[in-house]
């Protein structure tokens, strides 16, 4: 049978579920050729969603493989894509994804102007563990330059955290606030 549009939207949400997959494996590789074909299947469609989210895939796979400059330049294009795409959700996680792999490569004074601003978009939309993530890299990027509102950020996040009850977030949060003491010299390290 013919493909149809249908058939081909499913097919690459598919694929890159198996990417999604292969990534998780460290089968790298095999993970960025299923989302390169997700992508062809998204570019063939002109779904810019569907384009966006392959592109964000691939860029999963490269910063999970700890490549974080391809990781970069690749939520770089995701982040043009979903703006195109006017997506106030989608363009706050292109931020705080750009944003983390800054702070990954010590540059956290670049990274401070994204996750602000995915922060921002956070808040307009109202999501408490979204708000609170955003919060906690954008402490985590703060750490040399304003340990006050590093340390201030760190804080709310733990403390949504905990009121949501989300477990391991409670722990990344608890472990954010240590990096900010640390840094802040509370600790001899």
């Amino acid at each position: 049978t013919p493909a149809t549009p249908d058939r081909a939207d499913l097919r690459a949400r598919a694929l890159r579920a198996a990417g999604s997959l292969a990534t998780t494996s460290g089968a790298f590789e095999a993970a960025r050729g299923l989302h390169r074909q997700a992508l062809a299947l998204a570019q063939a469609l002109d779904d810019r969603q569907l384009i966006a989210a392959a592109l964000n895939s691939l860029a999963v796979v490269d910063h999970t493989a700890g490549d974080l400059a391809a990781a970069a330049e690749g939520y770089a294009r995701v982040l043009a894509e979903r703006r195109a795409n006017g997506r106030p959700a989608e363009i706050a996680q292109s931020l705080n994804n750009i944003g983390v792999v800054l702070v990954q490569q010590a540059r956290r004074a670049e990274a401070e102007p994204y996750l602000r601003e995915s922060l921002a978009l956070r808040q307009a939309l109202g999501d408490p563990l979204e708000v609170a993530q955003s919060e906690q890299n954008l402490a985590t990027a703060l750490i040399e330059r304003d340990l006050g509102e590093a340390r201030a950020l760190g804080e709310r996040s733990l403390a949504t955290h905990r009121a949501l009850a989300v477990s391991p977030s409670v722990v990344d949060g608890l472990l954010g606030l240590a990096e900010i003491a640390v840094a802040g010299g509370a600790w001899a390290e």
